[in-house]
């Protein structure tokens, strides 16, 4: 009977010494909630509702952009904000010319590329005034930002619809072809110089179809093109935004 009762009390002294030292699983899962929280944020920020213009909508992306303590997340809030505007790019330059002077790089980064994806193909002059200081911004990624974002703007633009069209045509061959630049900054030249000469300079970046409704492949090519940021092949998801632009003229019986 005595050795029963150590026996059993050695028994007990191991159960406790164990729960002791294991963790209890409430926090393993506590964590694992956190972790998809965190995915399910910035996830959510770069699934917005496209095109919708809400305010309701970009008044939690700048709140989650100055806000959240994850630079992915803030520049993922940011890159939002230009695939709600879309519809509305005039409204774009406003509301990220205060984030494109955020003392955060990854907010600048994320306010270049909103202004490429609203104002796509559109040669507006108040976003070039934003892109153009940031393209000697101290930060090599904000540089490559901005280069890409002028590239989109300037899409199927020519010298007469917007002037300074052959001022960034020559930056970006300088660039690439500067040596002492920076490799991230060359490679966000190279794409600038093949966006803007897209399918031979006859195609344009838009996310709306020709009778106007959202183009769900040219926004999700956009929406991965902004994931370049992790693993730069993914840049090759541009292509699903481009859409042809030509004009064919014919007399009056309708022949070419």
């Amino acid at each position: 009977q005595k050795r029963k009762r150590k026996i059993r009390k050695k028994i007990r002294r191991r159960k406790e010494m164990r729960k002791q030292v294991d963790p209890p699983a409430t926090s393993t899962s506590e964590e694992k909630k956190e972790d998809k929280k965190e995915d399910k944020k910035e996830k959510g920020d770069e699934e917005a509702v496209v095109s919708t213009q809400s305010t309701g909508a970009i008044r939690g992306l700048l709140h989650v952009a100055v806000s959240d303590v994850n630079d992915d997340v803030r520049r993922a809030a940011v890159i939002s904000i230009g695939f709600l505007l879309f519809n509305s790019p005039e409204q774009c330059p406003n509301v990220v010319s205060l984030l494109s002077e955020s003392y955060n790089s990854h907010v600048r980064y994320g306010a270049a590329l909103a202004l490429g994806i609203s104002c796509a193909g559109s040669g507006m002059k108040e976003a070039l005034n934003i892109l153009e200081p940031m393209i000697n911004d101290p930060v090599n990624y904000v540089r490559q930002g901005a280069l890409l974002a002028s590239a989109m703007v300037l899409v199927q633009q020519n010298d007469h619809m917007c002037p300074k069209l052959k001022t960034f045509k020559e930056l970006f061959t300088k660039t690439m072809s500067d040596k002492h630049e920076d490799v991230m900054v060359k490679f966000g030249a190279i794409l600038a110089q093949g966006i803007i000469n897209a399918g031979g300079r006859n195609c344009t970046i838009s996310m709306r179809t020709q009778y106007g409704h959202t183009n769900v492949p040219s926004v999700v090519g956009l929406l991965v093109f902004t994931h370049t940021w992790f693993w730069f092949p993914l840049s090759h998801f541009l292509c699903l935004a481009f859409q042809p632009t030509y004009l064919i003229g014919l007399n009056k019986d309708l022949k070419m």
